[in-house]
Order: structure tokens, then C-alpha cells, then sequence
């Protein structure tokens, strides 16, 4: 038996494709939904999604109608795809704005990459860095003054409305694919949340921390907003705009305006905008429909869309490969990456993340040395699974390696942001006591119950976050996803998740 499948193996990818009509399971295990259907009886899994997440949806509750009115005719790849999304949202689009205009089209066009000193949107980054003036960046600031409606409105509408939802839309020449759909919106919402971040910056300087707060507030609800959206890549920009707003609450920090009321107001605050929200939504409804809608589509023959490799599209092409069994392992798999998700403690969850990801890569290695003719992995395989050819066991684990979110990565993201929300309220109350008492306090117990009703627990020592004073300044952190004390440095992504209080 190894040497007939291993002589089907050589000849695998030279064979002529011959689709074969395997009849499609609908059903739980399968392709999880059972409508609405297309008329070559696949899932329609973007209209699916359209239709669920829009549920409760209206142009006044809404946030991303917001986002998408400050969105010039430049921000969008094209016309239709413009309004596609505008009929979607249910809206029209303003012939004139209020729009957000991005640093270097501000400057003077499409083409334009620099500023008068050889450097495009490196000025706006620069200038969010940290405090500045209108002397140091005068660019930056006369763009923020232009701005400055587009921002409000985005700001006035994150603090008034509760819903997100964009529709996903596909160009014309692309399949009604969820892993096609375009998502534009993203680049606007972390364009404007740079701006925000640039603009707060500059109020800090000017002292006047309540604008730069609000901005530092909006952020926020901006990034929770955003990470509620169905994708894997909405989530992680949600978190980039998170350590955005978190980047300014360092220099608010810092700032010789900063005052106990102040501090206490902040706190209050960061209660409605500090929970990060779970990614087991994204993982179980974007990353499971997307990775089975792109299945359907690759085995129908529409697969050259995607960037899998034409091994992949081949073996799915080929008589005798059954879509179900494949649909059926990358849901059995899926299953256990949303157990895993779920895993209450953070240092427990990363290892079975970590342990999950490591056996979707071996596996992928298996399918490649199987297309390689070794018979070991064909065994090792194919007791993995108990039905299915050689072509099914093969294009199952290439597809997967090539689909499947990788977990640990993800995950660890996760619990750093989670921990560093956490940390900020006790970060502003080091600063009020600070201002109040002209010292910064003997412990973190000395912040309650005074500005903190109860203290954050450090996710890998199950104690108190680490906390000291040292050179005039108060630095508190927790151990970062490495598990390691490296001493309040955090100079690489797994490492110490820190605030440091300088005043």
C-alpha cells in the first residue's frame, strides 16, 4: 500500500486536474451554517456575515458611518467599492465632507511622499512621539488645524454611539469571498488615530491635559470599537491603536500640569474603555467562516485568489478529493484553538496556543514530505485522520498550514495589551499621589482605597505588578509574555510590560 500511494505521489502534481463532483455536507460539522446558499451550492458565508452582524445596526448607532463620512474619494481602492459600503451602511456620501486628509495628500497630492526636509508621514510620527510645539513641526500642526472638524466628528461619535459595522464588499473582478472582502477603513481608522495621538501630544506640551485626554479617551473607545469586528486583522489594529492612546498616557504622565483631581477623573474614566475585548469572537466567527469559505472556494475552482500555493489548488482539484473531510478536520482543529482562547489563565492559555500552533506545523511539514514521496509521513498522517485518499490527507494539512491563524503569536498580544490596560489606572494614580503629596507612594497599597478600589494582579506571578522608585522616578510593571522578570525593561515584544513616572 506506502509504495502504490507513494508511486500516486510522484505523478501528483503533473496530472492533468479533473474536478470531481463530490456532493457538499452541509451541516455543523462541515461547513457550520446551512445558508444562505449559492447557486453552485456552496455557503454564501459573506452574506452570512452581512446579515448577522448588521443585526440592531442603524446609521444612528453606528460608529463606522463616522468613520466612513470623513473618508474622501482618495481613501477608497474604488468608486463601486465606495458605494457598495455607503448602500450597506444605508447612508449617502456628502459631496463635501467634512473628510480626513492624510499628512502627505495634504501637502499636494497623490504623488507626494516628503516634506520640505525629505520626510512624509515620518513628520506626523515624529510629532507623536511625544509633546511638541507648532516651532518644532509647523507642517504637522497647520495640517491638525485643518483637520480638526474631521477629528471632532470622529471623536463626538465614538463617545455617542455603541454599534460598529462595515459591510464586507468585494471588488467586481473578485469572488464574494470573505478573505477577498477589502477593508479600507482600517488604514483610515489608524490614520486618524495617529492624528489624535499627534494632536493630544501636542496639548500636553500646551498644557492643557482635558483636550489631550479626551483625544487619549476616543483612542480608546476607537480601538474596542474596531476589535469587535469579525476579522483577526481588525483585532490586532484595535490593539495598535490601544498602545497608541497608552504611548500619550506616558507623557500625560509626565506632565507638570497633572494634578490628583486630574488623576482621579482619568481613573473613573479608564473603567469603560480599559477591557480589552475577547478574541474568541473573531477566532470562532471571522477566522472558522473565512478558512471554510476559502476552502469552498479553492476546491470550486475559484481558488487562484487566494495565496496558497498550486499544490494546494491542485490536490483540490483532483477526482476523489472530499472538501468534507477537509471542512470537517479544520473545524475539529478550530474547535480546539477556541477552548484553547478561552483558557481563563493567561499563562495556561499561551502554552496551549503554543502547543496548538506546533502541531499545525508539523502536520503541514507531513503533507509537504508526503508530496515529497516520504512514506513515513504518509503514515503519520493518515492515522491523524480515518477517512479520506491521499489527495484529501494531503491538501487538508497543506491547507491549514498555509490558513490556520497562528495562535501563540495572537495570544500573546492579547494578554500583553490586557495588561497594560490594566496597568494605566494604577500608572495615573502613582502620578496623582505624586502631585498631592510631592513624593511618590512607599507601595502600590498606599493607592487604595484612596484612588484605586482594588489593585491589579500581574498575569505571571499571580502577585502584585512589580513596583519601585529609583533615580526620581517610579516605574511599575508586570513580567511580560516571556514569563521573565527582565527588570522593567521592555525593549522586545515578549518583554516587561511597563510604566515609568517621571516628575
Amino acid at each position: 500500500m506506502p509504495r502504490s500511494i507513494l508511486l500516486v505521489l510522484v505523478f501528483l502534481l503533473t496530472a492533468v486536474p479533473a474536478f470531481a463532483e463530490v456532493p457538499l455536507e452541509i451541516g455543523p460539522d462541515t461547513t457550520v451554517i446551512d445558508g444562505p446558499i449559492n447557486p453552485d451550492g456552496t455557503i454564501n458565508y459573506l452574506a452570512y456575515l452581512n446579515e448577522k452582524l448588521s443585526e440592531g445596526v442603524t446609521p444612528e448607532n453606528n460608529f463606522a458611518v463616522d468613520v466612513a463620512l470623513t473618508m474622501g474619494e482618495d481613501a477608497w481602492p474604488s468608486e463601486a467599492l465606495r458605494e457598495k459600503v455607503m448602500k450597506g451602511l444605508g447612508i449617502k456620501m456628502p459631496a463635501d465632507g467634512p473628510f480626513f486628509v492624510r499628512f502627505p495628500l495634504f501637502l499636494g497630492g497623490k504623488d507626494v511622499k516628503r516634506t520640505p526636509d525629505g520626510r512624509g508621514w515620518d513628520r506626523v510620527y515624529d510629532a507623536s512621539e511625544g509633546p511638541w510645539t507648532a516651532e518644532q513641526y509647523p507642517e504637522v500642526k497647520h495640517w491638525l488645524n485643518e483637520q480638526d472638524q474631521a477629528l471632532d466628528r470622529i471623536v463626538e461619535s465614538v463617545n455617542q454611539k455603541d454599534r460598529y459595522y462595515f459591510p464586507l464588499v468585494v471588488s467586481e473582478e473578485n469572488p464574494e469571498a470573505i478573505e477577498m472582502a477589502l477593508l479600507p477603513w482600517l488604514s483610515q481608522l489608524r490614520s486618524i488615530a495617529r492624528s489624535l495621538k499627534a494632536r493630544a501630544e501636542w496639548n500636553i506640551a500646551a498644557g492643557e491635559l482635558d483636550n489631550a485626554w479626551s483625544d487619549v479617551q476616543a483612542m480608546h473607545r476607537m480601538a474596542n470599537h474596531t476589535m469587535r469586528e469579525s476579522h483577526i486583522v481588525s483585532w490586532l489594529v484595535g490593539v495598535s491603536i490601544h498602545n497608541m492612546a497608552l504611548s500619550v498616557v506616558d507623557d500625560v504622565l509626565s506632565s507638570d500640569r497633572l494634578t490628583a483631581r486630574f488623576a482621579k477623573r482619568a481613573i473613573a474614566d479608564s473603567r469603560s474603555t480599559a477591557i480589552l475585548p475577547d478574541i474568541v469572537v473573531q477566532l470562532d466567527v471571522g477566522s472558522r467562516l473565512g478558512s471554510l469559505d476559502a476552502l469552498l472556494h479553492c476546491w470550486k475552482g475559484r481558488g487562484g485568489v487566494f495565496e496558497l500555493s498550486e499544490p494546494t489548488y491542485s490536490l483540490m482539484a483532483k477526482d476523489g478529493f472530499d472538501p468534507n473531510v477537509t471542512l470537517g478536520e479544520s473545524n475539529r482543529q478550530m474547535d480546539r484553538l477556541i477552548e484553547a482562547a478561552g483558557i481563563p489563565d493567561p499563562r495556561l492559555r499561551i502554552q496551549a496556543m503554543d502547543q496548538i500552533d506546533k502541531e499545525i506545523g508539523e502536520l503541514y511539514l507531513h503533507a509537504i514530505a508526503m508530496l515529497g514521496g516520504d512514506v513515513k509521513a504518509i503514515a503519520a498522517i493518515r492515522n491523524q485522520m480515518l477517512e479520506g485518499n491521499v489527495y484529501t490527507v494531503a491538501a487538508t494539512y497543506l491547507f491549514l498550514g498555509q490558513t490556520f491563524v497562528r495562535p501563540a503569536p495572537v495570544v500573546r498580544v492579547q494578554v500583553a495589551a490586557q495588561m497594560r490596560l490594566q496597568l494605566q489606572p494604577v500608572a495615573l494614580a502613582i502620578g496623582g499621589y505624586h502631585a498631592e503629596h510631592g513624593d511618590y507612594p512607599p507601595n502600590l497599597n498606599a493607592l487604595a482605597p484612596e484612588y484605586l478600589d482594588s489593585l491589579p494582579i500581574d498575569f505571571a506571578t499571580g502577585e502584585l505588578p512589580v513596583y519601585r522608585v529609583e533615580d526620581g522616578a517610579a516605574v511599575v510593571y508586570s513580567l511580560g509574555t516571556d514569563l521573565e522578570d527582565d527588570g522593567g525593561a521592555d525593549g522586545h515584544p515578549d518583554g516587561d510590560i511597563v510604566f515609568r513616572i517621571e516628575r
